[in-house]
Protein backbone atom coordinates (compact mmCIF):
# COMPACT_ATOMS: atom_id res chain seq x y z
CA UNK A 1 0.00 0.00 0.00
CA UNK A 2 2.77 2.47 0.85
CA UNK A 3 6.45 2.66 0.02
CA UNK A 4 9.23 3.18 2.53
CA UNK A 5 9.74 6.70 1.17
CA UNK A 6 6.25 7.65 2.34
CA UNK A 7 6.94 6.38 5.83
CA UNK A 8 10.11 8.45 6.20
CA UNK A 9 8.28 11.59 5.07
CA UNK A 10 5.76 11.10 7.85
CA UNK A 11 8.32 10.80 10.61
CA UNK A 12 8.77 13.90 12.73
CA UNK A 13 12.13 15.67 12.90
CA UNK A 14 12.13 15.35 16.66
CA UNK A 15 9.89 14.35 19.55
CA UNK A 16 8.90 16.99 22.08
CA UNK A 17 7.87 15.75 25.52
CA UNK A 18 6.54 18.41 27.85
CA UNK A 19 6.06 17.87 31.57
CA UNK A 20 3.69 20.38 33.12
CA UNK A 21 3.55 21.70 36.65
CA UNK A 22 0.52 19.40 37.12
CA UNK A 23 2.85 16.39 36.58
CA UNK A 24 1.10 15.58 33.31
CA UNK A 25 3.15 14.60 30.29
CA UNK A 26 2.22 16.13 26.94
CA UNK A 27 3.19 14.65 23.58
CA UNK A 28 1.65 16.09 20.42
CA UNK A 29 -2.00 16.62 21.35
CA UNK A 30 -2.05 13.86 23.94
CA UNK A 31 -1.66 14.28 27.66
CA UNK A 32 -1.15 11.55 30.24
CA UNK A 33 -0.20 11.16 33.85
CA UNK A 34 3.40 10.51 34.78
CA UNK A 35 2.58 6.89 35.70
CA UNK A 36 0.87 6.27 32.34
CA UNK A 37 3.81 7.67 30.38
CA UNK A 38 5.89 4.47 29.91
CA UNK A 39 2.90 2.49 28.57
CA UNK A 40 1.87 5.33 26.29
CA UNK A 41 5.43 5.59 25.05
CA UNK A 42 5.22 2.01 23.79
CA UNK A 43 2.09 2.92 21.82
CA UNK A 44 3.69 6.10 20.45
CA UNK A 45 6.76 4.13 19.41
CA UNK A 46 4.51 1.61 17.68
CA UNK A 47 3.02 4.26 15.40
CA UNK A 48 6.41 4.70 13.72
CA UNK A 49 5.92 8.47 13.66
CA UNK A 50 9.03 9.02 15.75
CA UNK A 51 12.23 7.35 14.71
CA UNK A 52 14.34 6.16 17.66
CA UNK A 53 17.42 7.92 16.31
CA UNK A 54 15.69 11.31 16.14
CA UNK A 55 16.29 13.77 18.98
CA UNK A 56 13.90 13.89 21.91
CA UNK A 57 13.55 17.15 23.82
CA UNK A 58 12.10 17.18 27.31
CA UNK A 59 10.61 20.49 28.38
CA UNK A 60 10.03 20.39 32.12
CA UNK A 61 8.40 22.98 34.33
CA UNK A 62 11.05 24.27 36.71
CA UNK A 63 8.78 23.70 39.72
CA UNK A 64 8.82 19.95 39.14
CA UNK A 65 10.82 17.69 41.37
CA UNK A 66 13.99 16.30 39.83
CA UNK A 67 12.79 12.69 40.24
CA UNK A 68 9.78 13.26 37.97
CA UNK A 69 11.98 14.63 35.20
CA UNK A 70 14.45 11.75 35.61
CA UNK A 71 11.58 9.25 35.45
CA UNK A 72 10.53 10.59 32.05
CA UNK A 73 14.15 10.65 30.85
CA UNK A 74 14.70 7.05 31.97
CA UNK A 75 11.43 5.89 30.38
CA UNK A 76 12.47 7.38 27.03
CA UNK A 77 15.89 5.70 27.17
CA UNK A 78 14.35 2.37 28.16
CA UNK A 79 11.98 2.66 25.20
CA UNK A 80 15.03 2.91 22.93
CA UNK A 81 15.26 6.64 22.25
CA UNK A 82 18.97 7.42 22.27
CA UNK A 83 19.22 11.18 21.76
CA UNK A 84 17.37 12.58 24.75
CA UNK A 85 18.04 16.16 25.86
CA UNK A 86 16.59 18.37 28.56
CA UNK A 87 15.38 21.85 27.72
CA UNK A 88 15.05 24.15 30.69
CA UNK A 89 12.38 26.81 30.90
CA UNK A 90 13.68 30.06 32.33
Amino acid sequence: SGSKAQVSQNTAEFLLVRIGEDRKVYIDKSSMSLTEFPDNLVLIKGTGKYSLDKPVFIQADKRLVYDDVMFVLKSLKQAGFTKVALQTNG
